[in-house]
């Protein structure tokens, strides 16, 4: 929907916010130096490999956050960067002005973007751009991220806050039934065969 409305930074912002946590106000702060390749060595491995990397201090506690790019989204990064020579430039600028978005100018184009989205998915017609948040803090739940992975890359506390944990990682089918998987019967290393 963003790419039909010619938003493709809202969209981009979107992926931002849905893939790697990040509150609005930091996606849309967000500079090119603060995407970029690194090597890394990832643990149980002995080479280092170029990995896409983001770096941030979070608006609202302050504290600095790194992480690897999910795997769609580097890409786009790159292709965002690619011929860049200001790298001390916004990542996002709305199209029609050249400039980084205001925070009422984003909500405006936000509303466009969601409201051409929600002819072909109806359930998204009153979704806020902080509920991608949301669905970070649910999906990586589900796909297996522990509850203080996914605090940390939030930045928040939701690892030992109760009431933020249910914010952004509620209890759900898919981390329930992990848990019903990972039982065994005593004696047996696979509780399927044995059910």
């Amino acid at each position: 929907a963003a790419g039909q409305c010619g938003l493709a930074g809202i969209g981009l912002a979107a992926a931002i916010s849905m893939l790697q946590g990040q509150r609005q106000t930091d996606v849309l702060a967000a500079r090119l130096d603060q995407f970029g390749q690194v090597l890394v060595t990832p643990p149980g491995e002995k080479k280092a490999r170029p990995t896409w990397v983001f770096r941030l201090t979070r608006s609202k506690a302050g504290n600095d956050g790194a992480m690897m790019l999910h795997g769609e989204l580097a890409p786009v990064i790159a292709a965002r960067l690619a011929g860049q020579n200001d790298l001390d430039a916004p990542l996002i600028v709305d199209p029609a002005t050249g400039r980084p978005y205001s925070e009422s100018l984003f909500n405006k184009r936000w509303r466009q973007v969601r409201d051409l989205a929600a002819t072909r998915c109806p359930s998204i017609a009153t979704l806020q751009f902080r509920d991608l948040r949301r669905t970070f803090g649910i999906n990586a739940r589900a796909g297996g991220a522990s509850r203080e992975d996914t605090a940390d890359i939030l930045g928040n506390s939701a690892a030992t806050d109760d009431r933020l944990n249910d914010t952004y990682m509620p209890a759900s089918f898919f981390t329930a039934s992990r848990a019903v998987q990972a039982v065994a019967r005593p004696g047996t290393t696979d509780q399927r065969k044995k059910a």
